[in-house]
């Protein structure tokens, strides 16, 4: 949707004040659904807000008025179907002068989220009685159509057709990560019309892009995953919006310095549509640290060494790397070496035992002996 009329300064009515003849006019700029504003609001440069709600048909129009009896003295065949009287001034009442900031005044709407939905600055370059018209982007002076397409004055030529602001895409990611590792992109949409956007998260050398891996709706996907599976933004009305993605770095990507990039898909039907080819995105620098080998890197623990590498070992081995050994239960072989040990200081004794027995047994046959041979 689109601010598309504004009557700032209307014609003089002997019943109404200058106020509560001014209207701003809405177009739905969707050609297929109906545009409800539930909650919605309004104001100008001040913090008043005005509440509204209503509908406004597939590429239609709705006029949110200050008074409707007034309007309607001004405007006496517009449909009512079409009027959304907010019976009070919008906002403050709007400025019919410029002032100190170089403007008039200001029009804000925002959803019933509070979100800003459409905006408009303008300066008083309409006299009494007319209407500032939106045409082909920009501004001019005209004869009030309200709920009606903008018509100028006869004669004069309408200002030429001026190229909107583009569509931009910008995102954040962090500056280093480690293979495997998940991490969180992201993306501000700007100045798109509404719609559904996938996004699709590239990771690269040079000019392959084929390191990166976006979180889809079950699953990891590569850069060559569907469409269809990637995260998507639906964009209601024309405006800003960011979304948050799921990314990583293959698993087993070596270590070294890359590019990351957020690629766009419009959904058009079944089918979805790149809106740039790869070498027109902007790039961002990604520091990479390879995994261990053999082991996913959100399973590791990282530790530094002193030349500045990543050492990444199993949790047990750094709570006691000395006692672990794969397979045995720690305390094990401390209890294994104590048996031994006694095992070993019972066979010393009982060989002693045994030595010692024999040496009194052969003193005693010598001592017999040497008695027998004195008789």
């Amino acid at each position: 949707m689109v601010i598309n009329e504004i009557v700032y300064d209307p014609d003089q009515i002997d019943t109404c004040d200058d106020s509560n003849g001014e209207w701003v006019e809405i177009k739905n700029t969707d050609s297929s659904t109906p545009l409800t504003m539930t909650n919605w609001s309004v104001k100008d440069a001040t913090t008043t807000l005005r509440s509204f709600s209503g509908e406004v048909s597939a590429n239609g129009y709705a006029i949110l008025v200050s008074n409707k009896s007034c309007f309607l003295q001004n405007h006496p065949g517009v449909s009512e179907f079409l009027i959304i009287d907010l019976n009070t001034k919008i906002g403050s009442g709007l400025n019919n002068s410029n002032g100190t900031s170089g403007f008039a005044d200001q029009i804000f709407i925002f959803d019933e989220a509070g979100t800003q939905v459409a905006m408009v600055e303008y300066s008083d370059e309409a006299v009494e009685g007319k209407s500032l018209a939106l045409f082909g982007g920009s501004w001019e002076e005209a004869n009030p159509t309200p709920g009606a397409e903008n018509v100028f004055d006869p004669g004069e030529p309408g200002p030429s057709p001026q190229p909107g602001p583009e569509s931009a895409v910008t995102f954040s990611a962090p500056s280093s990560v480690v293979g495997g590792q998940e991490f969180i992109v992201t993306v501000s949409f700007s100045n798109f019309e509404p719609g559904t956007y996938a996004l699709k998260v590239l990771i690269g050398k040079g000019d392959n892009f084929i390191y990166g891996n976006t979180k889809g709706s079950s699953d990891w996907l590569t850069q060559n995953g569907k469409w269809a599976e990637m995260p998507s933004v639906s964009i209601v009305h024309s405006g800003s919006v960011s979304k948050s993605i799921r990314a990583k770095v293959d698993d087993d990507a070596s270590s070294g310095n890359y590019a990351i990039t957020v690629s766009v898909a419009e959904k058009n039907g079944d089918d979805y549509e790149p809106l740039w080819s790869t070498g027109e995105l902007e790039t961002i620098a990604l520091k990479v640290t390879a995994a261990p080998v053999g082991s996913h890197a959100s399973q590791v623990v990282q530790t530094g060494n002193a030349d500045g590498a990543e050492n990444q070992e199993s949790p047990a081995l750094t709570q006691n790397p000395e006692s672990f050994v794969q397979g045995e239960v720690l305390g094990e072989e401390s209890a294994q070496k104590e048996e031994f040990q006694l095992n070993f200081y019972v066979i010393v004794g009982i060989f002693g035992l045994i030595v010692g027995s024999g040496g009194l047994v052969l003193g005693f046959r010598y001592r017999r002996n040497n008695s027998v041979a004195a008789r």
